[in-house]
């Protein structure tokens, strides 16, 4: 399906294999060849619909719509966000509305799914990622079938006659069973409950959320095929004790696992439970084994949900869920010779969910967790035995009026806590994870013919030999795909794409080194309690982190932040937290800023250790020298602080300027009268404090870099400074139009790519 909806080659070609595959190795049958063909032309053409009919009907100037809360919205701190659907013309569109005030929050609270407002704002299209590899909202949205956001100015319930719609009702029982989960539970408990019972996981603490990814453990406070499967158990258990004959207690859970997707968020691992579990309960209702059409099952769930919903392939929990499940039915033999034996079952059965979801994991999060494989062992038994059935009972029971649950939920509280503080802990432990980066198109595809393999060739191991040797074909290929991406042929340099701030990597070919040049940042602006985001928008946890774990990189030689302002060095804490560092370059001159301060504090309490640089500083690197040719003196202040430093990269000479202005260009000028620069990063993002007429002579660039945020309140860069550059015939790249802008490079020859094409700044 995702060839069908991305690429008409691929997918001929993939089909022309599985015909080659089907009738020369599998020999099938006329029957089946004609069921495959029919499949395999069914999911080209509903691909095909999918991609000629999910266009957008506006044109970007309308300012007023009438819309409908297709879901409860989300409320961050200042910020409400929810997806809704305009009636006139039945497209969907994302709402962002600031609140302004305390009072308006309970309002949007109350805001219910079904509602009716009318709403004025501005449609602006989601901007692409400006960053090869991390997330990508635009497309996020775009398979979401979701074309604009609207900036919302105004918005006004509308009161419309109440009609009994089955879906809005359900979605309208979950919001009220949050909301009443977060009212009456404690807090370590709350969020739990609500994702437990709901699905539900906008209140849980990142911190947390973090640790359980990191040990991989996260699935567990998804609903999944687990939960499901023992709440339909349980379920079944009562009704027969409850003297319900097999039959209507099984007619009792075919109609109930419907109502529960839609109750719990209809997520991609629910549906697919839910799913499994209804068909199977259908054939065992009329008198149809279940147990040896499992795959049976989960490939008619697998077409029937991709036809429905094509973009779904390209949700992580869809493949996630689907790629596990798949994995584990196909091992179900394997698994089947350690059911006496539950510790070594337990352990199997982690592996094997673990090693499918690696290549989903790779390609997402560039990441997987080593320490998932023993962390399952012990959380999924507990998760399963005792918290998800103790969350539940205490959730029912609580809800009746006189409840006596108060006291144990007040223990079960102190265990949660208790649980959570050991899940850090652990999670912190060096090697919790291993980053191995984004795999390419082809290690994908060895991950994808390989891992299968491994499982197959575990089902025939049978002696520890040949088991031993098995598992080293999944160690072996992650391990080449590490080389690869470590030990590259090419340099790099790449100007990220950070909005409004500067950072740049420089890697060096065969590993001979790496460095980051700032790491930006956002201006911070005091806000009250109520205004304060739980996830605020952090450039070096959110893009050049991810960035760098996208290419492998685990490991700085040096980290050089040019000069104190936050816009340059805000994300540094956040990499400093994640990436390890050799050395931490800081400018000599000058009192340190406060924001450099809490940077060296925090570098003395990590063992990192600053070096300040001065003028004359260098260091080799794989035959080439560094050259720091500037870091302030006592006669200049702020921005012409900025460490200045001059390379010779593939061919030609690049000086990078952090925020240097026209007096520190002067300085350098008097200091370096030989001086030239094919490459320019141009100081301060184009300010027309820098880059000055005198300057770009002396200097004579062939090439201009200048970072800068889209639609910036400060109009960086300055068109003064682009017109001088344009008359100089100087060739600009820049990372409001152009996104990351990258450099590969041999020794002496590279070439410039942009991840961006054709992308205009609009005037706000």
């Amino acid at each position: 399906m995702v060839f069908a909806l991305a690429n008409h080659l691929l997918y001929f070609i993939f089909f022309g294999g599985y015909l080659l595959w089907a009738i020369v190795l599998k020999k099938l049958a006329k029957e089946q060849l004609i069921i495959a063909v029919a499949i395999f032309f069914l999911c080209f053409l509903r691909g095909e619909i999918s991609v000629k009919y999910e266009k957008t009907v506006f044109n970007g100037d309308e300012t007023a719509f009438t819309v409908e809360l297709k879901q409860p919205g989300k409320i961050d701190g200042n910020l409400f966000t929810a997806y809704v659907k305009e009636l006139e013309k039945e497209e969907k569109l994302f709402l962002r509305y600031t609140i302004s005030t305390p009072e308006e929050i309970e309002f949007f609270k109350n805001l219910e799914p079904g509602t009716i407002c009318y709403v004025e704002g501005i449609l602006e299209e989601p901007r692409p990622a400006g960053n090869p590899n991390v997330f990508d909202y635009r497309k996020y949205l775009r398979h979401k079938g979701i074309f604009w956001q609207v900036k919302v100015k105004k918005l006004t319930v509308i009161p419309s006659p109440k009609k009994f719609r089955p879906v809005v009702s359900i979605q309208k029982i979950r919001q009220k069973g949050i909301s009443y989960i977060y009212e009456h539970f404690p807090a370590e408990t709350a969020p739990f409950a609500a994702a437990l019972v709901f699905g539900d996981r906008t209140e849980m603490d990142p911190d947390l959320m973090s640790a359980y990814k990191n040990l991989g453990i996260v699935h567990l406070l998804a609903i999944s095929g687990l939960h499901v499967g023992m709440l339909t158990g349980m379920l079944f258990y009562i009704l027969l004790r409850m003297k319900v004959t097999r039959e209507k207690a099984t007619d009792f859970l075919i109609v109930f696992l419907p109502l529960y997707s839609i109750v719990t968020g209809a997520s991609p691992s629910v549906v697919r439970a839910c799913a499994m579990m209804l068909i199977g309960l259908l054939l065992v209702r009329f008198g149809t084994g279940f147990k040896k059409l499992s795959l049976d099952i989960i490939s008619i769930v697998f077409l029937l949900y991709i036809f429905i919903s094509p973009n779904a392939i390209y949700d992580v929990g869809f493949q996630l869920s689907f790629s596990i499940a798949f994995s584990l039915l196909l091992s179900a033999s394997f698994l089947g010779k350690f059911q006496s034996r539950p510790l070594i079952f337990l352990f199997a059965t982690s592996f094997i969910a673990q090693l499918s979801s690696v290549p989903v994991m790779l390609y997402h999060f560039y990441e997987f967790s080593f320490f998932g494989f023993f962390a399952n062992i012990a959380y999924v038994p507990f998760f399963s035995v005792f918290v998800l059935p103790v969350t539940l009972i205490l959730f029912v029971f609580h809800v009746f009026p006189g409840s006596f649950m108060e006291p144990f939920l007040g223990l079960f509280n102190s265990l949660l806590f208790f649980v959570n503080q050991v899940t850090k802990a652990w999670s912190l432990l060096p090697l919790s994870t291993i980053t191995l980066g984004r795999p390419s198109p082809l290690f994908i595809s060895f991950y994808i013919i390989l891992i299968p393999l491994t499982f197959s060739f575990l089902e025939k191991a049978k002696t520890m030999r040949k088991i031993v040797l098995t598992l080293c074909i999944p160690v072996v290929l992650m391990f080449f795909q590490n080389l690869s991406m470590i030990y590259t042929v090419k340099g790099e340099v790449t100007m990220i794409d950070v909005g409004q701030g500067e950072s740049i990597l420089i890697k060096m070919p065969f590993n001979q080194g790496t460095y980051l040049i700032d790491t930006g940042g956002v201006l911070w602006y005091e806000e009250e309690e109520w205004e304060q985001r739980k996830e605020p928008f952090d450039p070096g946890a959110d893009i050049v982190v991810p960035f760098l774990k996208s290419k492998g990189i685990t490991k700085l030689d040096k980290l050089i932040l040019t000069h104190g302002d936050i816009d340059h060095i805000g994300g540094a804490p956040a990499i400093l937290e994640t990436i390890r560092i050799k050395e931490v370059v800081l400018p000599a001159s000058g009192e340190p800023e406060d924001l450099e301060k809490e940077i060296m504090q925090f570098c003395q309490e990590k063992g990192v250790p600053i070096h300040f640089a001065s003028k004359g500083d260098s260091w080799m690197a794989g035959g080439t020298r560094f050259y720091i040719l500037s870091s302030g003196t006592a006669r200049v202040t702020g921005n012409d602080q900025s460490i200045v430093l001059f390379v010779r990269l593939g061919g030609l000479d690049w000086l990078f300027t952090g925020d240097l202005e026209v007096k520190g260009e002067s300085l350098l000028k008097a200091h370096f009268p030989g001086l030239s620069a094919d490459v320019l990063k141009i100081g301060h993002h184009g300010s027309k404090t820098s880059t000055s007429e005198a300057f770009l002579d002396f200097l004579n660039p062939k090439i201009a870099l200048i970072s800068a945020g889209a639609n910036n309140r400060f109009g960086h860069p300055n068109e003064e400074i682009l017109h001088r550059l344009a008359t100089r015939k100087v060739q600009i790249f820049r990372t409001d139009r152009h996104g990351a802008v990258s450099y590969y490079f041999t020794e002496e020859r590279g070439t410039f790519f942009v991840h961006l094409h054709n992308i205009e700044s609009k005037d706000e």
